[in-house]
């Protein structure tokens, strides 16, 4: 695949910036790249967690009745290629409303402190000045 949509772009452009720009979308295509942010915002969000919120979030997490969707998300499978993050999007509003009050609030602020910004960045396409 990669290198395919790299030899596509040069025959088509000859030029080397796109054909190297075609690789890394084809290993790195737009969903996989708001997923990772997902992911890697979620994780720095669980790293600073205490014991306390750590065990609910993980309780909450693994009490989902649709059983199917925590494990697409730990493999990351919920998101399909050119597709926004809305199924992945939809599980984490889920699980935030089953979290605890004290879960929630701790989560909202991580969202609006930590790097949210960046995450809403990259999830609507949004450019910010600081970039």
């Amino acid at each position: 695949e990669v290198a395919e949509a790299m030899a596509e772009a040069w025959r088509s452009t000859e030029c080397p910036q796109r054909a190297a720009e075609a690789g890394w979308e084809a290993i790195w295509p737009k969903h996989r790249l708001i997923e990772r942010d997902l992911y890697c915002f979620g994780m720095e969000v669980l790293l600073d967690l205490d014991v306390k919120l750590l065990q609910d979030f993980f309780a909450t997490f693994f009490s989902n009745p649709k059983e199917t969707m925590w494990r697409e998300f730990l493999a990351w499978n919920m998101t399909k290629p050119g597709e926004k993050p809305w199924k992945m999007s939809i599980f984490m509003i889920m699980m935030f409303f089953r979290g605890s009050n004290t879960l929630r609030a701790r989560l909202v602020k991580e969202a609006m402190f930590k790097d949210g910004l960046h995450l809403l960045k990259s999830i609507f396409n949004m450019p910010f000045p600081f970039d």
